[in-house]
């Protein structure tokens, strides 16, 4: 009986394990098939974070990490009503408000998920800023977990280099003056300079290549 009984929990430990990690997939295949250009944000500042992990010269573990919470980073958007995330306009006071809770409806379903679990807090922090004016929780400094500090420079980079429904992408010389003039401000600034220095010209280099 005693057997059967761990046989039981373990099945069911199993089961309950590969139905969140399913649900996880369908939420991020949701994002990138609902919203428009959600996939290629998702993959670029993913490869973004690798390439600086790289660069920082990150240990195999934290260069994982650091590549899947980059992939993961806004899969608390699945909470965000379609109409705010696309809408075309500045948004509203309330309106911000709401898309600020994305980075909490991310932490709480990547803690759902054993795998995932460890990813949640770079995924809570990544909208924290270095002088500690950030959100959720006006982290400051090194307060900020490192991989949380690369998603934060990946995503803007990438978000000022993309167009967006509210406006057309930067070129990239006028991105990397607004990295600079935000580091030590918004962005830890060895990041910046490894990211400015290293990561954007090797990115340069490849979308050129034919």
């Amino acid at each position: 009986f005693k057997l059967a009984e761990n046989h039981m929990y373990k099945d069911k430990l199993k089961s309950s394990r590969m139905m969140r990690n399913q649900t996880l997939k369908l939420i991020v295949d949701t994002l990138n098939n609902e919203y428009e250009k959600e996939r290629a944000h998702t993959d670029r500042v993913s490869r973004l974070c690798h390439r600086t992990g790289l660069a920082m010269e990150l240990s195999p573990d934290q260069l994982r990490d650091a590549e899947l919470s980059g992939f993961l980073h806004d899969v608390g958007k699945i909470v965000i009503p379609y109409d705010i995330l696309n809408k075309p306009e500045k948004l509203t006071a309330e309106e911000y408000e709401i898309v600020k809770s994305h980075t909490e409806s991310g932490y709480h379903i990547l803690k759902s998920i054993d795998e995932f679990s460890p990813l949640a807090e770079f995924v809570l922090s990544h909208h924290e800023h270095w002088n500690g004016k950030g959100y959720p929780r006006g982290l400051k400094g090194e307060e900020i977990p490192l991989i949380s500090r690369i998603i934060s420079v990946a995503d803007s980079y990438e978000a000022m280099t993309a167009d967006r429904p509210y406006r057309k992408a930067m070129d990239r010389e006028k991105a990397i003056a607004e990295l600079n003039k935000n580091a030590g401000v918004q962005f830890d600034p060895e990041i910046i300079r490894i990211f400015v220095d290293k990561v954007i010209p090797k990115e340069a280099d490849q979308a050129e290549e034919p």
